[in-house]
Formats: C-alpha cells, sequence, structure tokens
C-alpha cells in the first residue's frame, strides 16, 4: 500500500527533527567535553573516566554475583510454533540455517517460512529444491523488517521465531526457550549469540566481544528485565504481541533493538535463557565489520531517539535507569575517543621535545629509559584487568560449550578493538545528523 502524502512528508520532517535534535544535543555535549578534555589534566580526566566506569562496572559486577537460575517452567502443553527467515543472498549459508532449523526437538510440526528477500544470487533456486518449506519471493528488495513482516502475513503459529539465514540455533532450543511464556507477562525470549567457527583472527576478537556483550551483559540485563534487543540469529515472540506491535517497523535498520523497546513500552518481559545459544556467521573482513556497525549503531541512535519520551519513565527500570545510562555510555564513548587523541598528541608532542633535545646534543648523552607509574597507566591497567574479568565471567556462563580463547585475540581486543569502535561510533554518528542515505 503506497504511503499518503501526508505520510510522507510527516515522515521526512521526523528525520529533519531526528537529525536536528542529535546535531544540537551532541554538538552541546561534544563543545562541553573538547573545553572540558583540553583544560583538565589528562591524568584528572583518566580519573573521572575511571570513575565512572567503576561504577557501572561494579553495578555488573555485583548483580553477575548475585545472579540465580532461573527455573525454567514445566510444561506439558506445547503451542504450535512458525519458524521465519529472512534472506538475502545468504547462498550456501542458508541451505546449512535450513537444515538445522528442521532438526530442531519439537513434539509438534514446525511451519518453515523462508522470506527470499529479492537475492541477487542463486537463493531462488537453491530454495527451490527444498521440501518441507514454505518460500515467499519478493521483487524488491524492502530491508529485513518488511520481509520479516511478509513472513508474518502468513504465520500460523502460537509462536513466532526469527532466524537469521547465517545463523544456526542448538537443537534444543525451542524446547528450552517457550516454557518460559509459562511466566507472567512475557512477550520474547532470546539467545546467547556465539561466534561460528572462529578460525580468522577478527572473528576471534569478536568471539571475546560476543562473550562479554551476549554473555555476560546480557545475562545480567535480562535478570533485571532491561534487556536491549531480542538478537535477530534466534528469538521468539508470541504472534499475538507482534500482532499487537504491527508486525517490525519497516523503517528501522535494527529492527530487532527497535521491537524490543516496542515491547518494554508496552510492559512485557523479555528473558534470555543462558542456556540456548546460536551460533552465527560474522564479518570475515574489517569492511564488512564496519558496515555491520555502522548499521547497528545508527539504528540504535534511531531506536533511542524514537522512544525519547520513555527516557526516565517510571513505568518499568529499563526506561528509568538503563536507557538513560546508555545513553550515558553513548556519550562516554565519544569522550573516550577524545582522550585517545589527546593522549596520542602529548605522546607525539613529547618524544618529539625529546628528540630535539637529542638532536641538538648530537645524540651523545643518551639516557637509560625509565619506567614511573601515571595516573594514565594505573587506569590503563585497571581497565584492562577489568576486560579479563569480564571475558571469564562471560565465558563462565556459557556453560554448555565455553569458548576458548586466544591470547593475541584477547590483547588486540583491549588495546585495540576498542579504538576501533569509538571511530565507527563517531562515523555513524556523523552520517546520521548528516542525514547520509542508510544502507541495510
Amino acid at each position: 500500500m503506497r504511503s499518503r502524502p501526508e505520510e510522507i512528508t510527516s515522515e521526512r520532517s521526523n528525520g529533519k527533527r531526528f537529525r536536528l535534535f542529535l546535531a544540537l544535543f551532541y554538538a552541546t555535549c561534544l563543545l562541553t567535553l573538547v573545553g572540558l578534555i583540553l583544560l583538565i589534566p589528562l591524568p584528572w580526566l583518566s580519573f573521572i573516566l575511571g570513575t565512572i566506569f567503576l561504577y557501572i562496572i561494579c553495578l555488573y559486577m555485583i548483580q553477575y554475583l548475585e545472579l540465580k537460575p532461573e527455573a525454567t517452567p514445566h510444561t506439558t502443553e506445547w503451542p504450535s510454533v512458525t519458524v521465519l527467515i529472512p534472506a538475502y543472498n545468504r547462498g550456501e549459508s542458508l541451505l546449512t540455517c535450513i537444515t538445522k532449523i528442521k532438526a530442531l526437538q519439537y513434539p509438534k510440526k514446525i511451519q518453515i517460512i523462508v522470506i527470499n528477500d529479492a537475492s541477487t544470487d542463486q537463493t531462488r533456486e537453491l530454495l527451490s529444491n527444498i521440501k518441507g518449506i514454505q518460500t515467499i519471493h519478493l521483487s524488491k528488495n524492502g530491508g529485513k523488517a518488511n520481509a520479516l513482516n511478509m513472513g508474518l502475513s502468513k504465520a500460523k503459529g502460537e509462536i513466532v521465531a526469527v532466524v537469521d539465514g547465517d545463523s544456526y540455533p542448538n537443537e534444543d532450543a525451542l524446547m528450552r526457550s517457550i516454557p518460559h511464556f509459562k511466566k507472567e507477562n512475557v512477550g520474547a525470549v532470546t539467545s546467547i549469540v556465539r561466534v561460528n567457527n572462529p578460525n580468522g583472527m577478527l572473528q576471534k576478537i569478536q568471539e571475546v566481544e560476543y562473550a562479554i556483550g551476549f554473555g555476560l551483559y546480557n545475562t545480567v540485563l535480562s535478570s533485571m528485565d532491561s534487556l536491549f534487543v531480542t538478537p535477530g540469529p534466534f528469538s521468539i515472540y508470541q504472534r499475538k504481541v507482534l500482532e499487537r506491535t504491527k508486525g517490525f517497523d519497516t523503517r528501522a535498520i535494527t529492527e530487532d533493538m527497535e521491537i524490543t523497546f516496542h515491547l518494554h513500552q508496552l510492559g512485557y518481559r523479555i528473558i534470555m535463557d543462558p542456556e540456548v545459544h546460536v551460533y552465527s556467521d560474522v564479518p570475515t573482513s574489517v569492511h564488512a565489520l564496519f558496515r555491520q556497525r555502522i548499521r547497528w549503531f545508527r539504528g540504535g541512535l534511531e531506536t533511542l531517539y524514537k522512544y525519547r519520551n520513555n527516557l526516565f519513565s517510571k513505568s518499568k527500570l529499563f526506561f528509568r535507569f538503563f536507557y538513560p545510562m546508555r545513553l550515558f555510555m553513548e556519550i562516554t564513548a565519544l569522550i573516550f575517543l577524545f582522550v585517545l587523541v589527546r593522549l596520542w598528541y602529548e605522546t607525539l608532542d613529547g618524544s618529539l621535545a625529546s628528540f630535539m633535545a637529542l638532536y641538538s646534543t648530537s645524540f651523545e648523552l643518551i639516557p637509560w629509559p625509565t619506567w614511573t607509574i601515571t595516573g594514565t597507566s594505573v587506569y590503563t591497567l585497571f581497565m584492562t584487568l577489568v576486560t579479563i574479568s569480564f571475558v571469564i565471567f562471560g565465558a563462565n556462563l556459557m556453560k554448555r560449550d565455553r569458548p576458548k580463547f586466544s591470547l593475541p585475540a584477547l590483547a588486540l581486543f583491549i588495546f585495540v578493538y576498542g579504538i576501533f569502535i569509538s571511530v565507527i561510533y563517531f562515523i555513524s554518528l556523523t552520517q546520521t545528523i548528516l542525514g547520509v542515505e542508510k544502507r541495510w
């Protein structure tokens, strides 16, 4: 159905207001931060950042130590299930995904719907040879949310599972997840996302990242009903809940995050079962990772803006505390980037001055190198130890199949990856403010 002119005008107006809001908000923050960064001595700045992170770290640590296994309700009633698999140029990965879905343990027949979102590879031909599935072939690529809505219109199950075409859930994923809907007011159940076959160094670095993000953070957030996202690789919903949200927002480039905020707004609980694992193919090149994270960050910014009226809402702890904390962390990521730039500048400036002093003496007096304890070195050591402990805690929560991390990947994650992510975040923020066209 085509949008009416006034609807299109309204959407464009909202987009302009969104960019203006972001521009003014972050411009004010940046001007303030740049002033502080230029004026405050680096040791004090490191101390301030360290104190802020210490508070957040303590919050997660305390909640982690108080975690108690949440029993899965016993049930003899198994609802009908539909699995939606949106696919765009997934190739052989899609075949593996469908094979895994067919192998899922469940007492009833599962309806499997694959939505081919106008793929330009051999997806149509591959699907034509597979029996036991329904296929929807779209003539125009409309994005993942649109593909899911098309599949949802054909879904017959009381429970709707969403699985990415390059992801592979454990055989007992449905049997473990669905009983959680017996609990009061549960709208969605999700899983721990794992890196599938982490062979390359970039994949191994992401494995460390996923252990912290999906292993530790999401487990802690789930215990407080404050998850930010129901990940696309494997999440299940009550169909009546998706009907209430009118499906997935087709304007969102991170539909899994947007639907999560929507469920929170409607008052539903979202649960993550740490025993349910899904293995997903992750980017194997820096360029692919860059594009993925640009999409994630831009979609995150848009979702935070869309639900701004719920900020500090007393309806849920999520909006009262974790949503504001997420906004604060967005700003802190920019501070971190500016601190690094300043640290590099001061280090380079000091090194250049030392070189010129040595040059003036014809390099006749070269002292032995000395090492001193500074605020920055203490902060760096502290954050390194914290990161390692978070990785250990996250891996410990993946009890059924604990990951094995390589030391080089762990070192690169701690000392390099954070800088890379901060730069990507800054670029995604700039693109959002300038209104650069979104890419799926």
